[in-house]
């Protein structure tokens, strides 16, 4: 359900709604839009068809730019609920899920439902299904639903072992994101299957040092493993959705496989080299005097999941992460002479830590995470250079735009 769409509640209310809107803005706000009646008549005569595709809230910040008003300062919560609509979640068989009138609440509420297959195809595939069809429409309770299929694994990648056969499964699912990320773990096992020597070639170069040094983490046997999942990763951008794309796509990782494995390889040791040395300053500092700094400095190593990385975040965010050690390990050498600015820069991160925590698992906040860890860079790197203008406001407006509550 669109969000933008849904804001501008029923047709035939739009008009009170956004009287409602106006006169639940704070005093000092609305003083400049009296009589709220006539001024919600005009801004209901300017709306069109474009303006419905926009979030009600962005469309009255636009209309009344010159009071000082924006979008944040509107809010549903003080508005008679029969001005927002009540939606109900139903399944195929018409029983009720959940209702309410929040629509991010009742997503964040439904999001095990919907991230859930509804369908399993029968058969375990190793190659390609012929029949394989990514997007269909469904009819479900009298109303016409897109539902996606995925090529699902059957076990994990990481769980994998030498001589594993197992293959894929085709099921089907209502969310698209969540298909297309079971599409990928899918695709990336079929291709997996396909390599052979290469895989064995890759092994190959990792070196001792590199061994010695995820040791702590796990034996030479699990970091293989992670070395390939981030080469196929690196490997594979666009996802096949019928056997011809995905032979093409097979020709193509076997190219460059190798290439993007040395890629991976020099990511991965720069990696734990660098938390290495990570743990020997940390063991060199005192304990007593700068406690809540070395707690912040695991926060943000626990957040970076260093154990099988490779796994839980995509590639995009784990090649971030050389500079991030880096960062740390320069904000540790300082720390010594740096204590009251470190304190005080531990109190402007801290609201977003526990942000990032609380909500680890949401695929919603990575755009917050790179952002969290340039204002790391910002506030305890100073020399280093962040990869975009950052601030606690800018963070702020993302939080904001994300609806996460």
């Amino acid at each position: 359900m669109d969000e933008n769409i849904w804001s501008w509640g029923i047709p035939g209310w739009r008009s009170d709604l956004i009287e409602a809107l106006l006169k639940a803005l704070p005093k000092d706000k609305r003083r400049n839009l009296v009589p709220i009646p006539d001024t919600a008549k005009k801004l209901m005569k300017a709306v069109d068809a474009q303006h419905l595709n926009a979030h009600i809230f962005d469309f009255l910040a636009f209309q009344l730019r010159g009071e000082q008003i924006s979008a944040k300062d509107f809010s549903f919560e003080r508005i008679e609920e029969y001005l927002i609509p009540l939606i109900k979640v139903i399944d195929e068989k018409g029983k009720l899920i959940e209702k309410g009138r929040d629509l991010s609440e009742l997503k964040a509420r439904c999001r095990t439902e919907t991230h859930s297959p509804v369908k399993q195809l029968k058969g375990e595939f190793k190659t390609f299904p012929d029949k394989f069809v990514f997007e269909a429409s469904q009819k479900v309770t009298g109303v016409v639903v897109k539902q996606y299929q995925a090529l699902v694994t059957t076990k994990d990648f990481a769980k994998l072992d030498a001589k594993d056969e197992s293959g894929i499964v085709i099921q089907t699912f209502n969310d698209q994101n969540e298909a297309i990320k079971q599409h990928r773990e899918g695709v990336i096992r079929l291709i997996h299957m396909q390599l052979g020597d290469l895989i064995r070639q890759l092994k190959k170069q990792i070196s001792k040092p590199l061994a010695l040094a995820y040791s702590p983490l796990g034996d030479k046997a699990k970091l293989e493993q992670m070395l390939v999942y981030a080469t196929l990763q690196m490997s594979i951008t666009d996802l096949p959705i019928n056997a011809e794309e995905f032979d093409k796509l097979v020709i193509d990782v076997k190219q460059k496989f190798l290439s993007h494995g040395q890629d991976a390889l020099r990511l991965i040791s720069e990696i734990y080299i660098q938390w290495q040395e990570i743990r020997q300053k940390l063991l060199m500092v005192d304990q007593n005097v700068f406690a809540k700094n070395i707690d912040d400095m695991e926060d943000q190593l626990d957040l970076m999941n260093l154990s099988d990385f490779v796994y839980s975040k995509s590639s995009d965010v784990w090649q971030e992460y050389p500079r991030y050690l880096k960062a740390l390990i320069l904000r540790l050498e300082r720390l010594p002479n740096n204590l009251n600015r470190d304190d005080d820069a531990i109190a402007q991160i801290d609201p977003w830590m526990d942000k990032l925590f609380k909500f680890k698992n949401d695929d919603r906040l990575k755009e917050l995470y790179f952002m969290v860890e340039e204002l790391r860079i910002s506030i305890f790197s100073q020399p280093m250079k962040t990869k975009m203008p950052i601030s606690p406001t800018r963070l702020q407006k993302v939080w904001e735009k994300l609806g996460i509550s």
